[in-house]
C-alpha cells in the first residue's frame, strides 16, 4: 500500500465514525435515571434490546434471555426471565417480539465484577419485570 493512502484512509474512518457518533441520543424517563442513581446503576447502551434470544434449553425448568447469540465469544451468560415475563413468553412467545430490554450496570473498580440488572418492559413501554446477575471483566 501507498504510504501517502494510509494516512488518507484513517482520517475518512475517523472522520465518518465521529459523524456517526454525533448522530446518537439516548432516551429515559427520569424515574429509571433516579432509581438508577440511587442503586449506583447506570444505563450501560444508549439503546434498547429488542427480546428475541429468548433460550429454553440453558436451564432445566427456567427461561433464559441470551444478550448475546449462542455463538459469540466471551459473551455474558444467559439470565433468567422474571416471573412475570417468563408466564408470557410460555403462553405466546411471539408476545414478546415487541418488547424491549434495559441493561443497567455498576462496577465496584477494586472488583473484577460487574453488578448488572435487566429491566424488561412491554410493547407498551411499563416495566413487567427485573432481574439482576453478575458477569466477570
Amino acid at each position: 500500500m501507498k504510504t501517502w493512502l494510509k494516512p488518507v484512509l484513517c482520517a475518512g474512518i475517523l472522520a465518518g465514525g465521529s459523524m456517526a457518533i454525533n448522530d446518537m441520543n439516548v432516551q429515559a424517563s427520569s424515574y429509571q435515571m433516579a432509581a438508577s442513581e440511587e442503586e449506583g446503576y447506570h444505563l450501560s447502551t444508549a439503546e434498547s434490546f429488542k427480546i428475541e434470544n429468548v433460550d429454553t434449553e440453558s436451564v432445566v425448568g427456567k427461561i433464559m434471555y441470551r444478550l448475546a447469540p449462542a455463538d459469540a465469544v466471551d459473551a455474558p451468560a444467559p439470565i433468567e426471565l422474571p416471573n412475570a415475563v417468563a408466564q408470557t413468553f410460555v403462553t405466546n412467545p411471539d408476545a414478546l417480539a415487541n418488547w424491549e430490554v434495559k441493561i443497567f450496570v455498576k462496577q465496584d473498580p477494586s472488583r473484577p465484577v460487574v453488578d448488572a440488572k435487566a429491566e424488561f418492559y412491554n410493547a407498551a413501554g411499563e416495566l413487567q419485570g427485573t432481574t439482576t446477575f453478575f458477569y466477570y471483566v
